[in-house]
């Protein structure tokens, strides 16, 4: 986890848009966890995921190329709070508190009974991987707010201004 916060730190490009490169790696990091979804939530909290970080690099490409950027930074942060919110709610064990598992097939026990496990809670993502997709949207939403001040003129030579 230490590396993924490094490159969350790290300056990502000398050329080029700094956000629209930490979400392209945000959704190379996020794309093989989202495939290993429980089915119930592939095609429906999975899919929301992808999608909002798809528009989020498609936003990303308007910004890079408009000259007034505020309304759409204001979008890409919108975007990014959704995005929070799907990976919270992915990450709460909360959501599926009876467990999505298969039902598999138990050995029998001496008596002809099947042994009674109790369903244990299941998220669609580990807290290992909410924490590092968690320093990604942080990441992103750093620099989302100093691109904001930038803007919107609250900067002077790099001091802020009252």
């Amino acid at each position: 986890m230490d590396s993924t916060k490094n490159e969350a730190q790290v300056d990502i490009s000398q050329s080029g848009f700094r956000t629209k490169e930490m979400v392209k790696r945000m959704i190379f990091y996020g794309s093989p966890i989202l495939v290993q979804f429980p089915r119930e939530e592939k095609y429906l909290l999975a899919k929301r995921i992808r999608e909002t970080m798809y528009e989020m690099l498609h936003i990303c490409n308007e910004i890079e190329k408009k000259y007034y950027k505020r309304d759409t930074l204001r979008q890409l942060d919108v975007k990014l709070q959704d995005l929070r919110d799907y990976l919270e709610l992915a990450a709460s064990p909360k959501l599926y508190p009876q467990g999505t598992e298969r039902k598999k097939k138990r050995k029998k026990q001496e008596g002809g009974a099947a042994p009674q496990v109790p369903p244990q809670p299941v998220t669609c993502i580990t807290s290992h991987q909410y924490e590092v997709w968690s320093t990604y949207t942080a990441a992103i939403g750093g620099m989302i707010g100093n691109y904001l001040q930038r803007v919107d003129g609250k900067y002077v030579e790099g001091k802020k201004s009252k």
